[in-house]
């Protein structure tokens, strides 16, 4: 079993003063990076930093992942 695996007799634990009960969390993105988004990509990228901070605090153990879709060039 890895560290992600959750059975009936998981403790739950609240791991944070905003009283989460979570311990880990698969947190996927799926961001547009086409030319439309230029002018947004910075801030989109910024508030990921965000998210992933939050979780940080909160001592939830996270995996990542990121699907982006782009303009076709041919």
């Amino acid at each position: 079993m890895d560290e992600f695996t959750i059975t009936d007799e998981t403790p739950m634990r609240v791991k944070s003063s905003d009283n989460w009960a979570l311990r880990r969390a698969d947190v996927a993105f799926i961001i547009d990076c086409t030319r439309t988004m230029d002018t947004t990509l910075t801030v989109v990228l910024n508030t990921i930093e965000d998210v992933v901070a939050i979780y940080e605090k909160a001592n939830v153990k996270i995996r990542l992942g990121l699907t982006e879709f782009r303009d076709c060039q041919y």
